[in-house]
């Protein structure tokens, strides 16, 4: 469950940063500078792309760590039965 998370946040927080780069991209002229129609408009799309860029990287680090998570417990696990089976194996009962 926590790797089908990660894997989600992962891929929103990339899919977020894309979205963002694309559209500052397309709005870019000849001189390689982005126009806008107004400054009201330039300044509230500034911000709101700021703070879009930082919940898409919060999004990709929590989706990484998600997923890291995911495969540290995995192989915990797997140790945890491979030292009970090796116990029992040697269990004089």
């Amino acid at each position: 469950m926590l790797l089908i998370i990660g894997l989600i946040l992962l891929g929103g927080g990339i899919g977020l940063l894309y979205w963002i780069n694309e559209r500052r991209f397309n709005r870019r002229g000849v001189g390689g500078l982005q126009h806008y129609s107004s400054f009201r408009r330039a300044l509230a799309t500034s911000s709101l792309e700021k703070l879009a860029k930082w919940i898409s990287w919060l999004l990709i680090i929590t989706g990484l760590v998600f997923s890291a998570g995911h495969f540290l417990n995995s192989h915990t696990t797997n140790t945890q039965r491979e030292k009970t089976e090796r116990a029992k194996s040697h269990d004089p009962k």
